[in-house]
């Protein structure tokens, strides 16, 4: 049995990745209550971003992808959705971590590699895309 739920989630190996990802990335953004701070300091967009609901937004696309991963036959409407949440929610976090890179104040926390690796990890769903099974729907 456990043979049987490996074979599948590695038939689809990327989407268990990024899944998993977004499930780590989810659960830190809860758990860390002031992740984001803004050196302008606009509330509204600090609270916004420090909210749970952003964490909790994450590990659903995270549980999405990893359960679409272990379908034999995966939903393409499904595949589409979750690879363009996935994709927004990473370029949301990485562009959040640029701008606190370029205009954080000196000697404050800074977010360079925290962009990187968003940055990666929007490549990575962007190359999913193309190479996934989400341009016909025979459903």
């Amino acid at each position: 049995m456990l043979r049987r739920i490996m074979k599948r989630l590695l038939n689809n190996g990327w989407h268990c990745i990024v899944g998993l990802s977004l499930i780590l990335n989810g659960l830190v953004l809860i758990f860390a209550t002031r992740y984001f701070f803004w050196p302008p300091q606009p509330k509204f967009v600090v609270d916004f971003l420090n909210d749970d609901i952003v964490g909790y937004t994450g590990i659903l696309i995270g549980i999405g992808m990893i359960y679409w991963a272990y379908q034999e036959h995966g939903s393409f409407r499904l595949n589409r959705f979750l690879l363009t949440s996935s994709s927004a929610f990473y370029t949301m976090i990485g562009l959040t971590e640029l701008m606190n890179s370029i205009f954080a104040h000196p000697f404050t926390p800074r977010m360079e590699w925290g962009f990187i690796s968003d940055l990666i990890m929007v490549l990575a769903t962007l190359y999913m895309a193309r190479e996934s099974p989400t341009r016909k729907d025979d459903e």
